[in-house]
């Protein structure tokens, strides 16, 4: 009881400092530049979770060969003869596909 007595006092002093202050309004051309960064960033947005969006893509392929999956949430690169299982290293299926 102690503890949610101190976190409430917590809340409302943390919450006390935060009192609004008067905003002035923004001009014609500060609208324009926040939309602006908006439209901007939700393009970057889609274009990284598009549908073509291959989770293989992220890996060097000139240092580490062209990954490929046996099985789904796997990756194996070929170079390092490594897998990943899930972005971490398996070495049941490393031990498995190289040996």
């Amino acid at each position: 009881m102690k503890r949610l007595t101190s976190l409430f006092f917590v809340a409302t002093l943390c919450a006390a400092t935060l009192a609004p202050v008067p905003a002035k309004a923004l001009t014609d051309a500060e609208k324009t530049a926040l939309a602006a960064l908006l439209l901007l960033g939700a393009s970057v947005a889609a274009a990284k979770h598009g549908k073509h969006n291959n989770s293989t893509s992220n890996w060097d392929e000139d240092r580490h060969g062209e990954p490929f999956s046996p099985s789904p949430g796997i990756v194996c690169l070929p170079r390092p003869k490594q897998c990943y299982q899930n972005g971490a290293i398996s070495w049941r299926w490393t031990q498995r596909m190289f040996g």
